[in-house]
């Protein structure tokens, strides 16, 4: 299929709310005008926010962080949302922080398995340290554990629990 029949194919998706940004495309041209037209789609649908939406979309492409700060109800949420929504077979992590959060809840719980065998572990699993794609909504609020590890993940681009290495992140 020629790279114009691709992008035709996944417009009409994008009409359909269901556009993969992963899919194979034929060429790195069709896979930008795929995302043009996301982005496009996007500063449609939230307004005043068109910077915002291409730096999130080149932090995306460029394996980056974002950091935004700002007052209540200015759609950072339904931004960040609507991304990872037109990201196909991707690990999102969401989470509204609180003061009193333990560190389960965004690197995961202990792993009942590791216990029973006398170690120490944690699952994983759809928790941040697996996320391809992470939101951690009221960061201010969060415990000062959260914070280091989440500074460390950020900066580092790796998680360690416990001396022990997690390799996706």
């Amino acid at each position: 299929a020629s790279a114009g029949r691709v992008f035709q194919q996944e417009t009409q998706t994008l009409k359909e709310k269901k556009v993969a940004v992963a899919s194979p495309v034929k060429s790195k041209t069709a896979g930008i005008e795929i995302i043009h037209a996301i982005a496009h789609e996007m500063k449609g649908l939230i307004i005043e926010r068109d910077a915002l939406i291409d730096l999130a979309w080149m932090a995306v492409l460029a394996g980056q962080n974002v950091i935004v700060f700002g007052v209540p109800g200015t759609a950072k949420s339904l931004l960040i949302n609507r991304l990872a929504a037109h990201i196909r077979d991707i690990a999102y992590f969401s989470v509204l922080l609180m003061r009193d959060m333990a560190t389960d809840a965004v690197f995961g719980p202990p792993d009942l398995k590791q216990l029973k065998l006398g170690e120490y572990g944690r699952n994983y699993l759809n928790y941040l340290p697996m996320a391809h794609l992470a939101f951690c909504d009221e960061i201010g609020k969060a415990p000062t554990g959260i914070l280091n590890s989440l500074l460390t993940v950020m900066n580092e681009k790796h998680f360690t629990d416990k001396g022990k290495l997690v390799e996706q992140v």
